[in-house]
């Protein structure tokens, strides 16, 4: 398996154009290509004791450095080294060096044990390639305050010292668990310096073996289902280069259903339900807790009501200001201001979240109801036409070539080749003006985000747009996402009341539907690679929920970096909304669904079909809901390639409707229903199916011959008569050999199997997880047909390389080197 580093892409090898002014940047080879290339790490073998990694590089990237505009300066100047996709060491004062950065997933329990298997290295005489100044050490993280300047600090000793920096190339940075995951930061230095000789050690191959000592996979297996949530499975299967390891602990483990908490205060009970019903007719099962459903309204209580929820929900929503008391909230132990993070940190021991959050803050039912009017607007796409595809960036006038630089780089590699039109609001460079703001604003823009200088009631350097403008604006429902990169300015527990970015939502007719930001003071090189990796969390791997791109961004961008401040960024910024708030990434389109209008008592198998222009639409989230059965009906499902979601439902009660709920991102949801009415004759529905198959694993394979057979139940109110049923299919790897079955006479509320069995062959070359669909349809002695869908799963070997061990080479050093003659023994896995 190849897998590219971890996402940084472009962000860290301009790092820090405000602290390090460049003056020129080569690339130095060690490798004959001299092609410049990002470092690759391959995962070579994964195993629950361990995984092999090998990580190989081209060449490195020089730059030269000026000091003058930093504090304690010399007017030294200095060298950095980078490598493409890379990021940085971090120990302030010594030598700063290229450092790859790999999330690996540990068993608990497990002691991790890192040997270095084999390596090849070029050492490099510096003055030999044209350097002869000293490398740049990592420096302090700079306070994004007017004025604030990068400080020169050196540790002397280091650069004194006559041996390679850093001694040792691989460590463990981080050791963290995120739901049910226990994660360690690898970071590998493959750049060593010798300040004294002034020679640089590049390893252009390291082959690393990591062994788990003592692991518990069976604690591990526990851990990983009772938080089991496919939502953070597809984050952190981005994360984690062996995420194998967990693959075979989650088969059989359903998608759905998607769990979501809303803790409101109990003033907001009654708005806030307009929002819960909305979120459980698209198919979350939504729960809603008020005080009286807490034992103490503290944030220590509710955040034992939070840890002792089961399942852990994948959403959560906090519903109240914290000034009044109506939402209280802990307070930073890094940050020293009010978070929201540890009621989504449910381990307890760490900062990482288990939760996508999100808090709308109100003080009375105005705001509550302006907030949740918004969101159901934005969702239900009841918005103005033409404007889904503009977006626009701010920035200030100090330190505007980091902002500005920031902004450009999201404008070039993310918005420009998805073809919107960008503003740029720049103070500098274009004569930005709180007016034009305004006029962005107004004229409606998807997204609107600032970098720059703000304070608890706004933004101040960007230009100035605060409490006192963003009350004054007249968007309507042009309902931005706007974005503060920037101190203070999101302090939702602040005596400036309502802050900037409460304000932002509270606003009436107008404002925006979320806001994203701060709630202590930010810094510059943090905040830059926040904004370039929720950017590239949207337009690079598709992420569109508010809460979920923030919290890819926050991984990428500021976990895997070098910073010291990591648990501060995760303190610091909250979004302000829904965090499931589906992103518009181009203007609505509609859906074409199809369904029964009318539903009988009893169990059956309910299709809903979705299309585009007559293209099946897949991955659509479906649901059916009956609100007032008891118990509830509340059933969802994703649509399959062919467009067809099969839902098994149970109505109970003639006369209820059952909604039917189709959601899709950038297309309108689809409202509709189905009635629920007594059968006036026979109705034959499918109930069940039974899987014979050659191998005789009671799964289907790759190669069998498939005998099916299939329980007819008729839930109308009179027999069915000569009961018969035909099967159609259209997969290109399977083929029909028994199409027809008789069933006979079924009674009402009574089951039938198929005689004989359909049959079916799967083809050879049938990959693993492919679905195939069938249309089965059934006849009665009258000619009624009725119509269901049923689906089979094959299952299929996937081998794949694991390692591959030198033996009995010529010197022992097991390489293969030219000229010798060795045994290679080499190790597949089955991960099908």
């Amino acid at each position: 398996m190849k897998q590219g580093l971890p996402k940084c892409r472009i962000l860290l090898l301009i790092l820090m154009l405000f602290t390090f002014p460049l003056l020129y940047a080569r690339w130095i080879p060690i490798d004959n290509s001299g092609i410049k290339s990002a470092p690759e790490i391959r995962l070579l073998s994964s195993t629950p004791e361990g995984l092999t990694l090998e990580i190989s590089i081209t060449g490195l990237e020089v730059n030269t450095i000026t000091t003058d505009k930093m504090l304690n300066t010399t007017n030294e100047t200095f060298v950095r080294f980078s490598l493409p996709d890379a990021y940085y060491t971090g120990d302030i004062g010594k030598p700063q060096l290229p450092a790859i950065k790999q999330t690996i997933g540990v068993p608990f329990d497990a002691r991790v044990e890192i040997t270095v298997v084999s390596s090849e290295y070029k050492e490099i005489e510096l003055s030999e390639v044209g350097i002869v100044d000293r490398v740049m050490p990592a420096l302090a993280s700079v306070l994004k305050v007017p004025g604030q300047k990068p400080v020169l600090e050196i540790d002397e000793k280091v650069y004194n010292t006559n041996q390679y920096y850093p001694e040792e190339i691989i460590k463990i940075e981080n050791d963290d668990i995120m739901r049910g995951h226990r994660l360690n930061l690898l970071m590998i230095t493959p750049v060593q310096y010798n300040p004294v000789t002034k020679r640089i050690k590049v390893f252009k191959r390291l082959k690393l073996k990591v062994k788990f000592l003592g692991g518990d996979l069976t604690k591990t297996r526990i851990r990983f289902l009772k938080d089991y949530s496919s939502l953070f499975e597809d984050f952190l299967k981005d994360k984690i280069i062996n995420y194998d390891l967990f693959t075979e602990l989650n088969r059989g483990v359903l998608p759905l259903p998607i769990h979501y908490l809303i803790i409101t205060h109990n003033n907001f009970q009654n708005e806030v339900n307009d929002l819960a019903y909305w979120l459980k007719k698209k198919g979350f099962k939504v729960k809603v807790a008020n005080q009286d459903s807490i034992s103490s309204w503290t944030p220590s209580g509710i955040e034992s009501y939070i840890d002792a929820q089961s399942p852990l929900p994948t959403y959560l929503l906090l519903v109240g200001d914290v000034n009044g008391g109506y939402m209280p909230a802990p307070t930073g132990s890094s940050s020293g201001r009010v978070t929201d993070l540890y009621y989504a940190e449910t381990d307890g021991t760490g900062y990482l979240p288990d939760i996508f959050h999100g808090r709308l803050s109100c003080e009375n039912t105005t705001h509550i109801t302006t907030e949740v009017d918004k969101i159901l607007k934005y969702e239900k796409a009841n918005l103005p036409a033409g404007w889904f595809k503009e977006d626009a960036f701010c920035a200030g006038v100090d330190n505007y070539t980091v902002s500005e630089g920031t902004h450009n780089y999201c404008t070039s590699t993310f918005m420009d080749p998805n073809g919107y039109t960008t503003y740029k609001l720049y103070m500098t460079t274009y004569g930005a003006t709180t007016q034009d703001v305004f006029d962005n604003v107004n004229d409606g823009r998807i997204l609107i985000t600032m970098s720059g200088h703000g304070s608890d009631d706004g933004w101040h350097d960007g230009p100035q747009f605060t409490v006192t403008e963003v009350n004054q604006l007249t968007n309507g429902d042009y309902l931005t996402i706007a974005t503060g990169h920037c101190c203070l300015a999101n302090n939702f527990g602040s005596n400036t009341n309502p802050c900037g970015g409460e304000s932002w939502i509270r606003k009436q007719n107008g404002g925006a539907v979320a806001y994203y930001g701060s709630c202590p003071s930010t810094y510059w090189d943090e905040d830059d690679w926040l904004q370039r990796e929720w950017y590239e969390a949207i337009y690079v791997d598709s992420i569109y929920e508010h809460g979920r791109f923030t919290e890819d961004g926050m991984y990428d961008g500021v976990y895997n970096s070098s910073s010291s401040l990591k648990q501060y960024y995760y303190e610091a910024y909250h979004v302000l909304g829904d965090p499931s708030l589906d992103l518009w990434t181009e203007a609505p389109a509609s859906m074409t669904v199809s369904h029964n209008a009318i539903v009988y008592p009893g169990s059956s198998t309910f299709t809903v079909t979705v299309t585009d222009g007559g293209s099946p639409l897949e991955n659509a989230l479906v649901c059916c809901w009956i609100p007032n059965q008891s118990p509830e009906m509340h059933v969802s499902a994703y649509t399959n390639a062919s467009g067809n979601a099969n839902l098994d439902i149970a109505p109970t009660t003639p006369g209820d409707t059952m909604y039917v709920t189709v959601t899709k991102h950038n297309y309108i949801p689809y409202e509709g229903y189905a009635m629920v009415t007594t059968a006036s004759g026979p109705y034959v529905s499918l109930a069940a199916l039974i899987i014979n198959d050659s191998g005789g694993n009671g799964q289907v394979n790759p190669g069998e011959t498939i005998d099916m057979g299939v329980w007819a139940k008729n839930i109308g109110s009179e027999t069915a008569y000569s009961v018969y049923g035909y099967l159609t299919e259209s997969d290109p790897y399977a083929s029909l050999t028994t199409d027809s079955s008789w069933y006979g006479d079924i009674p009402v509320n009574d089951s039938v199997l198929s005689n004989p069995y359909y049959q079916f062959t799967v083809t050879n070359d049938c990959p693993d997880g492919h679905v195939i669909n069938f249309d089965l349809e059934f006849h009665d002695i009258n000619d009624s047909t009725w119509l269901a869908h049923p689906t089979v799963t094959v299952y299929a070997p996937v081998l794949g390389f694991v390692d591959v061990v030198v033996t009995n080479d010529g010197n022992g050093n097991g390489i293969l080197d030219p000229g010798e003659t060795a045994d290679l023994v080499v190790t597949l896995e089955n991960t099908g």
